[in-house]
């Protein structure tokens, strides 16, 4: 065959199917992406981007920081929102197994003294003067779940620091994401304890943006 037939004919060869088989295992690929892919009716969009008048770009989910998040409910506890910071509309993109805001990537931040166990007074003193995100940022991950990076997947929950609330009888309490249970209408929160007697959080990062 020579080579203007080549390159205009379908030639899917053993030599061809192993090319594209390690291609797609070098990318993180599986089965599932591929039978996926043949699905959609993304191949012809693929086809313009190696010819090259065609681009692929993250896809781009504006995110209103200033939204008041939804207040827990509890059967037998009362939360009132404490505080909620961070301002204006952001742009949450993936790429790859990272995510960004604002073009900056989101850190998942343990500090060195949590890892030997700690409770969340000790979480909250460490993150301190750090750029913090809030609960419009996790809930929108929990409705959204397919931004969220399979790296995450190895931890219980993730603390959102700028996002806390209070309850007349339990004290203080900061929006997490608990990976474990995914839901699009609860907000998920775990208790602030301030006392060495509270439960130990040894490997429950904090989102925290990159300066």
């Amino acid at each position: 065959m020579n080579e203007d037939n080549e390159n205009n004919e379908l030639v899917f060869d053993v030599d061809t199917a192993s090319s594209l088989k390690t291609a797609f295992c070098a990318a993180g690929w599986n089965t599932k992406h591929i039978k996926k892919l043949a699905r959609t009716g993304h191949l012809s969009g693929l086809r313009s981007v190696i010819e090259g008048y065609a681009e692929i770009r993250p896809r781009e989910f504006n995110i209103n920081l200033e939204m008041p998040p939804v207040t827990p409910k509890h059967q037998s506890a009362k939360f009132r929102l404490k505080e909620h910071n961070g301002t204006g509309i952001v742009t949450l993109t993936r790429e790859g197994s990272r995510l960004f805001l604002d073009g900056k990537k989101i850190n998942l931040f343990v500090y060195r003294g949590q890892r030997k166990g700690c409770v969340t007074g000790d979480i909250e003193k460490a993150v301190k003067g750090m750029k913090v995100l809030n609960a419009s940022i996790s809930a929108f991950l929990a409705r959204h779940q397919f931004l969220i990076p399979p790296e995450w997947d190895k931890f219980q929950r993730i603390f959102f620091w700028g996002t806390k609330y209070t309850e007349e009888h339990f004290g203080e309490y900061v929006a997490s994401l608990e990976l474990s249970n995914f839901t699009s209408t609860h907000t998920w929160v775990t208790s602030i304890d301030h006392e060495s007697g509270g439960a130990m959080f040894s490997n429950c990062p904090s989102a925290i943006l990159e300066l």
